[in-house]
């Protein structure tokens, strides 16, 4: 009985969706190839649903709550995807010359420049999962993790070829454009992009560091640690302040070495600097907001590599570290936001400039001053509903769920 229920729901949702497609494009070709698509989806959850019933419903919309799981990286992944979208809430309004009121524009720039640390955050993640050494071999985890990234990846890719009208027709030349635009990140229309092109390049180093890892005493990966903050004040700070761009540098100033630094903030053993990483942490903000205030140049000082976003980062994984008994329980849209933050940071920069900026008119200095939470969290939660919808149709004929 539930099967046809899903079935029946499919069939409406394809339906509206095939309409909407169809007055946006007209194209007959896209909508056959979106048809089989749709079909294929309807299909699958067809035999998905007969299989697992109830708990086919469960997987899909996170219902179900996984034994053993620790909550404190779902809240910890959450926010981090909230700060994805309140850096390009603010940036959007900012470049634009959009924000009037000096004070408000202060206040946010100040929250902004933290919200950048978000990349760290989400590589630390990255590493804190998938660096603990476990037997498994390169074709299994170059096939698994690839795919959770790459094929999600080409489907928002294409959904945004698509909204935004890059080619008008299905040519040789045109399918050739988009291809070439994706395999060389040459996508101007959707810059966010460059986050997930960085992520597979982490990913391609992974199961080699894991044996690299695997024996490294604690102390010598702690030094590891610290050599890659310090050469980042040599690599990054130095040439700001002083324009003197030092002749050697260290390979682990990089993803691969933040991926680093969230395995090893993770270890048991580091436990007993959490409150000095905060503390650390805290200190970095103060300067990146005096930085902001002070210096128009202070973008030099907070980049990625450098040592204030890494301290940042580390600093706000170390606060959910150190109380992550506050997070033992998390309530179901905690818990659905985390199962799709991959998607929901490829879709928001449509939901925030085609809806929350362009439909609904919400700024950042709008709404006495809560423009800014009022459009990242308006665009966060149309995102989610966008993503579990494209996850459903379409991805899941791509994607073999786990």
């Amino acid at each position: 009985m539930l099967e046809v229920l899903v079935t029946a729901v499919d069939v409406i949702l394809a339906a509206i969706l095939s309409y909407g497609i169809w007055r946006f494009s007209g194209s007959i070709l896209l909508n056959v190839i979106v048809a089989i698509i749709f079909a294929a989806a309807i299909f699958t959850h067809y035999k998905s649903a007969k299989a697992k019933g109830i708990d086919f419903l469960k997987d899909t919309f996170a219902i179900r709550e996984a034994s053993g799981r620790i909550c404190m990286y779902d809240y910890l992944r959450v926010l981090a995807v909230l700060m994805v979208i309140g850096i390009h809430v603010f940036k959007t309004d900012f470049s634009d010359g959009l924000i009037q009121n000096v004070k408000i524009c202060n206040i946010q720039q100040s929250l902004e420049i933290w919200f950048e640390s978000t990349n760290v955050i989400f590589v630390m993640l990255s590493g804190a999962f998938l660096l603990k050494y476990k037997e498994e071999s390169l074709g299994h985890f170059f096939k698994r993790r690839f795919s959770k990234v790459l094929i999600p990846m080409v489907v928002y890719y294409l959904f945004y070829v698509w909204i935004t009208q890059i080619i008008t027709d299905f040519s040789v030349d045109s399918l050739r454009y988009v291809l070439l635009n994706f395999i060389t990140a040459n996508n101007p229309s959707f810059p966010h992009f460059w986050f997930m092109y960085m992520l597979l390049s982490v990913y391609i180093a992974i199961p080699f560091l894991r044996y690299m890892l695997k024996d490294m005493p604690y102390e010598k990966l702690t030094w590891l640690v610290v050599l890659t903050i310090v050469f980042s004040v040599i690599q990054v700070i130095v040439p700001a302040i002083w324009g003197l761009k030092i002749g050697i540098s260290f390979v682990f100033v990089s993803w691969v070495g933040i991926a680093i630094i969230g395995y090893w903030i993770t270890r048991e053993e580091t436990a007993a600097y959490y409150k000095p990483i905060i503390m650390a942490g805290l200190i970095a903000f103060i300067v990146a907001i005096w930085l902001v205030a002070n210096n128009e140049n202070y973008s030099l000082f907070t980049g990625n590599m450098s040592p204030i976003m890494e301290l940042m980062g580390m600093g706000t994984f170390a606060i959910f570290l150190q109380w992550k008994k506050l997070f033992k329980k998390e309530p179901w849209i905690i818990r659905i936001a985390s199962k799709y933050s991959y998607q929901i940071i490829l879709i928001h920069w449509w939901t925030l400039m085609w809806i929350t900026r362009g439909k609904l008119h919400i700024r950042v200095d709008s709404l006495h001053g809560f423009g800014m939470l009022v459009s990242i969290l308006v665009t966060a939660l149309i995102s989610l509903v966008a993503a579990i919808i494209i996850d459903h149709m379409v991805t899941d004929v791509f994607l073999k769920k786990d």
